[in-house]
């Protein structure tokens, strides 16, 4: 008996179930931590292998958790089910793929860019939807481990390409959001390039943290430095306009006050009765659960 006890002791840790308690709670940690820290606690869950997959499915659809929870809790389960293809994604060779052409790599600029259409097929084949959040997210730099110029500067942005007109599309907008209300000065490297792509894709939704984080975008964008003078005021009130231009009834207040306080949008103020007239718009609801295109089965 004592020494059953003892070899039942020294089973490996992805041969035991987890708690849901504990579960939850480390999926709460892994929704707040950044890089480093956060793959240190997803790699804690996923080491539990299939084991953690009935629990993971719960926490999918549990609506007493975050959905930073819930979000962490899909992410995990593509990582027990699907990380062999994420790790043969990272490993794959793009100067292999028939569609590569090496004269690329001898221009100045590197193949990067002329690699969009190849990368975003490829990754659109896959659907590994929940890492490609995941990069933006959670700041991993799980990236190609197979060197090509720029490829790194391009990668965030396929994985974000490849998610538009997806469901899981949702879970990006709510992922970015999360990483600009965190930056309260915008000091990520990629803080300006979020913002940008938040208002250039003119998501109504995110409206509100796009107030928040509007001069400390201001500031990261110009550096406080007029290029002629003037300029700094045309951008300052040019970049709210396009903002209001896609603004509601549930974000007139808010910006009534944000106009009110720098008199040099005042100009801006009349554009706020269009603004009232609109409907709020509905948040978008989290998506069913999918691998690819096969839907998973939750509780």
């Amino acid at each position: 008996m004592k020494l059953l006890i003892f070899l039942t002791s020294l089973m490996p840790f992805s041969a035991m179930a987890i708690r849901y308690d504990t579960l939850t709670t480390l999926l709460a940690n892994a929704a707040m931590a950044q890089s480093n820290a956060y793959i240190k606690v997803r790699t804690t869950i996923v080491d539990f292998g299939t084991n953690a997959i009935p629990s993971l499915a719960q926490a999918v659809v549990d609506k007493d958790l975050s959905w930073q929870q819930r979000l962490t809790a899909r992410i995990c389960y593509e990582h027990i089910e699907r990380g062999d293809e994420i790790e043969e994604l990272l490993r794959y060779n793009w100067r292999e793929h028939p569609d590569f052409n090496l004269d690329w790599e001898r221009s100045m600029a590197g193949p990067g860019l002329k690699m969009s259409e190849l990368v975003i097929s490829r990754m659109l084949e896959l659907g590994l939807w929940y890492y490609y959040i995941e990069t933006t997210w959670k700041q991993t730099e799980e990236w190609p481990l197979v060197r090509i110029r720029r490829i790194y500067e391009y990668w965030n942005p396929w994985c974000r390409a490849v998610l538009k007109g997806q469901p899981e599309e949702v879970y990006l907008w709510l992922s970015i959001e999360d990483r600009l209300d965190r930056d309260v000065a915008m000091e990520a490297y990629d803080s300006k390039t979020l913002y940008a792509y938040v208002r250039k894709n003119k998501q109504t939704n995110s409206v509100s943290v796009l107030v928040r984080r509007y001069d400390a975008y201001f500031q990261r964008d110009t550096g406080g430095i007029d290029a002629y003078p003037g300029r700094n005021a045309e951008l300052y009130s040019g970049i709210l306009k396009t903002i209001i231009s896609f603004s509601d009834s549930s974000h007139a207040d808010m910006l009534e006050k944000f106009i009110d306080e720098r008199p040099d949008l005042a100009e801006l103020k009349p554009k706020l009765e269009e603004v009232r007239a609109r409907p709020a718009h509905p948040p978008a609801p989290e998506p069913l659960f999918r691998l690819g295109i096969t839907p998973v089965k939750t509780p």
